[in-house]
C-alpha cells in the first residue's frame, strides 16, 4: 500500500482572522473544498486510492493560546472531512516548537521532521503558517525525505491570504522551486562557467 505524508503548519493567527475560503481543486471535475486552512485542501485534494495517509503537524507555541485555538478548529475541519468522505484521517505526529529563533530550535525542528518521514512516502507539504524560519526549515527537510528516505515530493504549497472580501481562496504550488534547488546542488559540482550558463538556462 502507498504511503502518502502530509506535513501542515498550523496558523499562530487569532481564530477571527481564519476566513472560510473556497480552494479549487485541481483535479478536473472534483469539487472545490471550502475551509480555513490550506492543508486541508491540499489533504482533501490528495487523499484518496488505496493509499496510507499520515499527517504531521507543526505548530509554533505562543503565550495567549492562538495556536491552540486554531489547531483546535484544524483537527475539527480533519474529524469534519474524515466523515465526509469516509477516509480515515487523523494526525500522527504533532511537532510542537518554540517561538524563539534560534539554532537549537531549528535543528530540534528538522530532527522532528528527520524522524517523522516514512521510508517511500509521496510528500505534500502546506508551508502557509508559522514563523518564516519555520517555513525554510521544512522546506530544508524535503532533502532528507527525498534522499535517506527515498520519498517522492510531490507537493508544496502555500496559500494566499485574503486580505479582502473574497471568498476565494488561492493556493500557490512552489514545488518547483524545490525541484529546482535540488538541480542547483547538483550543478554546483560544474565549473563556475557552466554553472553560470546552467542557472540561466533554468529560470530563463
Amino acid at each position: 500500500m502507498r504511503k502518502k505524508t502530509f506535513v501542515i503548519s498550523i496558523p499562530m493567527l487569532p481564530a477571527e482572522n481564519l476566513k472560510l475560503l473556497e480552494y479549487q481543486n485541481h483535479i478536473p471535475n472534483a469539487e472545490s473544498c471550502k475551509t480555513r486552512f490550506p492543508g486541508i485542501a491540499l489533504i482533501k485534494e490528495n487523499m484518496f486510492g488505496r493509499v496510507e495517509n499520515k499527517i504531521i503537524t507543526v505548530r509554533t507555541e505562543d503565550d495567549n493560546g492562538r495556536t491552540e485555538t486554531c489547531y483546535a478548529l484544524f483537527k475539527e475541519e480533519l474529524a469534519a472531512l474524515a466523515a465526509q468522505t469516509g477516509v480515515a484521517l487523523s494526525i500522527d505526529k504533532e511537532i510542537q516548537i518554540s517561538h524563539s529563533e534560534t539554532d537549537e530550535k531549528g535543528k530540534g525542528l528538522l530532527r522532528e521532521l528527520f524522524q517523522s518521514y516514512p521510508e517511500k512516502s509521496h510528500v505534500y507539504m502546506d508551508l502557509t503558517y508559522g514563523t518564516k524560519l519555520t517555513a525554510i526549515e521544512m522546506f530544508m527537510s524535503l532533502c532528507y525525505a527525498e534522499i535517506a528516505k527515498k520519498c517522492n515530493i510531490k507537493s508544496v504549497i502555500y496559500g494566499k491570504y485574503s486580505f479582502d472580501n473574497s471568498e476565494h481562496g488561492e493556493l500557490f504550488d512552489v514545488t518547483e522551486l524545490y525541484h529546482t534547488m535540488r538541480f542547483m546542488e547538483t550543478a554546483s559540482q560544474m565549473n563556475a562557467e557552466c554553472f553560470q550558463n546552467f542557472m540561466m538556462d533554468i529560470v530563463e
